[in-house]
Order: C-alpha cells, then sequence, then structure tokens
C-alpha cells in the first residue's frame, strides 16, 4: 500500500475515533453513523485541506456536513434516526447545562 493512501486512512481512522469520543459513540457506531451521512466521503473528497486542520476542526466539519446530509434527507429509518434523536438530545442537554 502505497505512503500516501495509508496516511489517508490513518487520518480518516483518528477522525472516527475522535468524533466517537466526542459523542460519546463505540467507533464502529461512529463510522456507520459517518457512513450513512456521507461523512466519510467527505474526508476522502476533502483530504487534502482537512489533514491541514486540527482534528478538532476535523470533527467539527463533519458534524456540520452530517447535518447537513440529515436536513436534506429527513425521511430515514433505523439506527440513524436512533443516533440522530440522541445527538439532538445531548445538544439540547448541553445547552439547558449552559443556561
Amino acid at each position: 500500500m502505497p505512503g500516501a493512501v495509508r496516511k489517508q486512512i490513518n487520518y480518516m481512522v483518528v477522525c472516527v475515533s475522535e468524533f466517537a469520543r466526542a459523542k460519546a459513540l463505540h467507533p464502529r457506531i461512529a463510522f456507520q453513523y459517518l457512513y450513512g451521512h456521507k461523512g466519510i466521503d467527505f474526508l476522502k473528497e476533502q483530504y487534502e485541506v482537512e489533514h491541514t486542520l486540527s482534528i478538532e476542526d476535523a470533527v467539527e466539519d463533519l458534524n456540520i456536513i452530517c447535518k447537513k446530509k440529515y436536513l436534506f434527507h429527513p425521511i430515514k429509518r433505523g439506527l440513524m434516526d436512533e443516533i440522530d434523536i440522541f445527538m439532538d438530545s445531548c445538544v439540547l442537554a448541553s445547552i439547558v447545562v449552559l443556561f
């Protein structure tokens, strides 16, 4: 495997792991969520730019991409809906705690 491909894969693994940590999800569930909401595609397509940013910025970018994907495809079923509802409730709980 060429070195450039290995670096891209390693970067994506770190991004998925940090996304999982930030959302308190198992890494496998985080990967499924990101894959289903085009976050993985985003990381592949935008690797040249994203890997120059901090991991925190990459996780925030993934949040934005996945929320946009959800807004344009609101009719979904199964695990992804449950994760979206859980993540939205976590955001609401965080906002309530702040105030």
